[in-house]
């Protein structure tokens, strides 16, 4: 899941040093700031002085070195190349038992994260869409031999044999993750969320924080 993929990455500085510098002679800019706007990799709210968590972005011309801070300790950065009408990120990170793969696309209105445990042959793990406030992972039907790429999302999505939706919910004070899997014929496999103390901060600053925040009461 989506939200396992993301406590990986905090547990561990990966997949770089954020204050290594740049080989590139070209001037950079960089801020710390409490959230991002994602599809624009811009940040919001700066801060004066860094606390966390925190977003640090390295701004150029040719890229953008995205860094999120859970603590001085704890973080990673993900490295964005302009291409085309989208942002492109690839790394990858160590599981418990793998290597997990990642490419992810930065669309206007979407983010595209294609998962897998092997680029030599392309088996494809599993496929996220961020939009909105909904976050859906869809899982392949069978063996795929797939390349990570915006024009394959379609194919992957229409084949999927089961998909698990979070979405993120405000009610009041509170925000509600809700998280259901739904399987190939379109029954509901099972149901959960989890709720916390609502902020004003996006659903990135959620996807990638949300694990540090207190768990409060749903009812």
């Amino acid at each position: 899941m989506l939200f396992l993929l993301i406590v990986a990455f905090v547990s561990c500085n990966v997949p770089g040093n954020p204050g290594a510098s740049s080989s590139s002679k070209e001037q950079e800019n960089e801020g710390n700031y409490a959230d991002i706007d994602y599809f624009n990799i811009r940040g919001v709210n700066p801060l004066k002085t860094k606390g966390y968590p925190s977003i640090t972005i390295r701004d150029s011309s040719r890229k953008r070195i995205v860094t999120f801070y859970t603590n001085q300790d704890h973080f990673f950065s993900k490295e964005f190349f302009k291409e085309d009408f989208y942002w492109k990120s690839s790394f990858e990170y160590k599981a418990d038992t793998s290597h997990i793969y990642v490419y992810e696309f930065i669309l206007k209105d979407r983010v595209l994260i294609f998962n897998y445990k092997d680029t030599n042959s392309y088996i494809l793990d599993d496929v996220s869409s961020i939009s909105g406030n909904t976050v859906t992972i869809y899982f392949p039907n069978q063996v795929r031999k797939i390349k990570p790429s915006v024009a394959n999302f379609d194919k992957v999505k229409e084949d999927a044999e089961s998909k698990y939706t979070e979405k993120y919910v405000v009610l009041d004070s509170v925000l509600r993750k809700e998280g259901e899997k739904v399987g190939y014929d379109g029954r509901v496999v099972f149901e959960n969320a989890i709720c916390f103390h609502k902020n004003e901060k996006s659903i990135f600053w959620w996807i990638y924080f949300g694990h540090i925040q207190q768990v409060i009461d749903c009812s």
